[in-house]
């Protein structure tokens, strides 16, 4: 589902629902930049040494889009998947 500001509060009512019906909710930004940040494969990344290369990037730069997917467990496929009715 694309919304934009156009149909933004068209479309609230039925992402609300969508997470509150989901027992595990995603979600990804699109930013503008690269980070500058000179990380390697190497090096382990914690929780908060992510949380604080977020934090940098997100003072850094502009969030152009977010992401965002929602799941429930199906105990007949014994893992997470996404209902293809929600958000279509």
């Amino acid at each position: 589902m694309d919304i934009n500001r156009f149909n933004f509060w068209q479309t609230l009512p039925a992402v609300l629902e969508a997470i509150s019906l989901s027992e595990y909710v995603a979600f990804d930004l699109e930013m503008t930049g690269v980070s500058g940040h000179s990380a390697t494969k190497s090096q382990e990344q914690t929780e908060t040494t992510a949380y604080h290369l977020a934090v940098d990037a997100a003072t850094t730069f502009q969030i152009l889009q977010i992401g965002l997917t929602c799941l429930s467990y199906d105990s007949k496929l014994n893992g997470l998947c996404r209902d293809p009715n929600i958000l279509e």
